[in-house]
């Protein structure tokens, strides 16, 4: 057992998400991580993965942003912002986690847009918690989260957390 990445991986884990909106409830890596985890499981599910594609994407999920350890988690619209920032970031974060994570999965394409879509319903689900506790900071990120897994709507699941989303009252698509 390798501690030393054991510990590596709890602080990645221990990061805080979202952190230059204000938020109700504590959203860190570790809870999105395992939340989004759970989401992939049932996307996996209703679109017909095999089990190694299924154990493959779980994992992926399990472990794809202990790499914010070292950089803490740069929110998405500066990075959409700053094409350059994001390149950085995306180099840094891919040789780190060569080096501390040398069996992280290597997703196939389709299996790469499970788990994109895996972590935006997680993301988007956080945001409908923090509105329906009255945070109207997260209108915003909802809004884009919809917009952003709108392109995959061919996933199964998709269309139900969207129109999930519509019902609650927070997002009109």
């Amino acid at each position: 057992m390798n501690i030393d990445r054991l510990r590596r991986y709890r602080n990645g884990l221990n990061v805080e998400r979202l952190h230059t909106i204000a938020h109700v409830t504590p959203y860190s890596n570790g809870s999105h991580s395992c939340n989004a985890a759970l989401v992939a499981l049932e996307l996996c599910e209703i679109n017909g993965l095999d089990i190694y594609q299924q154990f493959a994407i779980i994992k992926y999920m399990l472990l794809h942003d202990i790499a914010e350890e070292y950089t803490g988690d740069i929110p998405s619209d500066v990075k959409r912002q700053n094409p350059d920032l994001k390149s950085v970031l995306d180099d840094i974060e891919a040789k780190w986690e060569k080096h501390n994570i040398p069996d992280m999965p290597e997703l196939e394409p389709e299996d790469k847009d499970i788990a994109k879509c895996a972590d935006l319903i997680e993301l988007g689900m956080y945001c409908l918690d923090e509105l329906y506790m009255g945070n109207k900071n997260m209108e915003h990120v909802l809004s884009n989260v919809v917009r952003y897994i709108w392109q995959y709507k061919a996933i199964e699941g998709i269309e139900d957390f969207i129109n999930y989303a519509e019902r609650q009252g927070y997002y009109d698509i």
